[in-house]
């Protein structure tokens, strides 16, 4: 089995195999973080899911009656049960669409379409870069990829 070991300003990752576990330091923003990681490892296309603890967290919702879509910022720290996507890139930068559900304290779930939150302690994310290239477009009715 084939480990490497490496270390960013923003993470720490292990290399096993085609698979990257990275872990965000600390009170890193995630996109931020992912970004970097990205950027470093030169992964342009991929699968990615994690689980965690965040806090400031802005999601994204899509009200289908309207035809709209909306952000609610939640001030609170709530642990990530599943975050799960894909990165792609447009014009060599790394692109992440996310999706997550966030377990509260007063055991009620939220589920949207992650847009910034802030790392707080654990954290682990799967990293599966793939060969393909992933084509993103902007959704004149969703309004991202």
């Amino acid at each position: 089995m084939n480990v490497n070991f490496f270390e960013g300003n923003l993470w720490t990752a292990r290399k096993i195999e085609n698979t990257y576990v990275v872990r965000l330091k600390n009170l890193t923003d995630i996109i931020d973080g992912l970004t970097d990681f990205a950027l470093d490892q030169k992964i342009n296309h991929g699968k990615i899911k994690g689980i965690g603890m965040l806090s400031d967290i802005t999601l994204n919702f899509f009200n289908p009656s309207k035809m709209k879509n909306f952000n609610i910022k939640f001030e609170e720290t709530i642990s990530f049960s599943d975050i799960f996507g894909t990165v792609s890139e447009i014009d060599g930068t790394p692109i992440f669409h996310l999706e997550t559900t966030l377990k509260r304290e007063d055991y009620t779930t939220l589920a949207g379409h992650l847009l910034d939150a802030r790392i707080i302690g654990i954290n682990e994310f799967f990293f599966y870069p793939l060969e393909t290239e992933i084509i993103q477009f902007k959704s004149e009715i969703f309004g991202f990829n």
